[in-house]
């Protein structure tokens, strides 16, 4: 087996039984075609590629050409693609995929969430992720890994944790257990709203140690248009933002692009 690159965050899944737990997330039918994000050595791609229509495997490690290649002779549907997934260019046949699925570098999880949120309608993800990136998407209002990842997740997918992996499940053994989570997409998103509501959580969160009225003060550049805004609201000054639920802070970004 080659060496995983821990520049690239590579750690192979050995556990045949997590990757039956990701199958049934996935629910795979023959017309299904899949989109793998990070290949590797293919362990996945072959165990999910008899279930399927057809599977697009992205890699950017080019030492698994030989292991990939023998997968492609092999099963017939398997098209591996190149590259690194935040810079291929997207055609419509990948942006057309059914389902995506890959274990995910702690480093590079959210970016790639974020462009197929973005720049697909693919209805459902299942991705493994340290278990420190899977707790903030699947955070709570109040709790302290509840961020603006959160919040961009939920605005676009309901997200439920499929299974937790130790770090023994994998090779190398990582330093952090992982978690499998499932993404559904939500219907009716507004895409380019989301887009400006998360810029305007981002900036909230990188000031989460000030209170929501000094925070928001900042970001309007006026303390008197940020107390109107939360007197409107009726939200406690005092607040901070990680004890904003989604539906008030999308109320609370509408008000201050509003013209009143």
């Amino acid at each position: 087996m080659l060496k995983p690159r821990k520049s690239l965050g590579q750690n192979f899944l050995l556990n045949s039984g997590i990757a039956a737990k990701i199958k049934l997330a996935l629910a795979p039918s023959r017309d299904d075609t899949l989109l793998e994000i990070g290949a590797g050595p293919g362990n996945l791609t072959s165990f999910l590629a008899p279930y399927v229509k057809k599977i697009y495997a992205v890699e950017i490690d080019e030492r698994f050409k030989e292991s990939l290649s023998l997968l492609r002779e092999k099963f017939k549907n398997i098209e591996i693609i190149w590259g690194d997934f935040l810079k291929i260019a997207l055609n419509e046949d990948i942006k057309g995929v059914d389902k995506v699925y890959g274990n995910l570098p702690y480093n590079v999880g959210a970016p790639i969430l974020e462009r197929i949120a973005y720049e697909t309608d693919i209805v459902l993800c299942v991705f493994m992720f340290a278990s420190g990136t899977a707790k903030r998407f699947l955070a709570k209002e109040g709790n302290r890994n509840y961020s603006s990842g959160t919040i961009f997740a939920k605005t676009f997918f309901e997200v439920e944790k499929v299974a937790y992996v130790s770090k023994g499940s994998f090779f190398p053994m990582p330093k952090v257990d992982s978690e499998v989570i499932k993404f559904t997409r939500l219907p009716g998103r507004d895409k380019e709203f989301l887009k400006e509501f998360n810029k305007f959580t981002k900036n909230l969160f990188s000031l989460r140690r000030k209170t929501i009225l000094n925070s928001l003060s900042k970001i309007l550049d006026s303390k008197e248009k940020a107390l109107k805004i939360l007197d409107i609201l009726k939200i406690d000054c005092t607040l901070r933002v990680e004890m904003l639920n989604i539906d008030t802070l999308i109320e609370l970004f509408k008000l201050t692009t509003s013209k009143r």
